[in-house]
Order: C-alpha cells, then structure tokens, then sequence
C-alpha cells in the first residue's frame, strides 16, 4: 500500500517555501515517528526571519482499496516578525 500525505490551507495563501516547509515538517513527523499531526495541532514554521503558525482545522482519510490518501487541511493563523 502507498500512502501519500498532502496539505491544503485555508484562506490566506503563504509563499510557495513556506508551504513546503510545512510540508516537509509534516513528512519529518511520519518518516521519524510513524504520525502525522492531530485536528487542532498548531505547526511552527520557521522561515525568511517571520515565525508562520498554523492550525488544523481538518484531517481526512481516502482509501481506494489499494492507497491510502491522508489530507491535512490547515489555516495561517499567525505571521510573527
């Protein structure tokens, strides 16, 4: 079975880099600890001098019977300088 982790965000757009190194925070979790955030979880991203912070606000499931799809849905819920 293949399983593939995606993000989408919510609202405010950030810059492409910001949204891969979120991506990639995401990918370090499930490759070192074999999970990915829960509902609600809120993921640092560190990036240009600017703190990013983001919520999740939904995870879903899909499964075709042979891959597994696992989507987290976050919003930019904060920009610190």
């Amino acid at each position: 079975m293949r399983i593939k982790i995606s993000t989408e965000i919510l609202g405010k757009q950030p810059s492409e880099d910001v949204s891969d190194k979120l991506l990639d925070t995401i990918n370090a979790m499930w490759m070192h600890f074999d999970t990915v955030p829960e509902k609600g979880s809120l993921i640092e991203v560190d990036m240009f001098s600017f703190l990013f912070r983001f919520t999740m606000e939904n995870k879903t499931y899909k499964y075709d019977g042979k891959d597994l799809d696992i989507i987290l849905t976050y919003r930019l819920t904060e920009e610190v300088l």
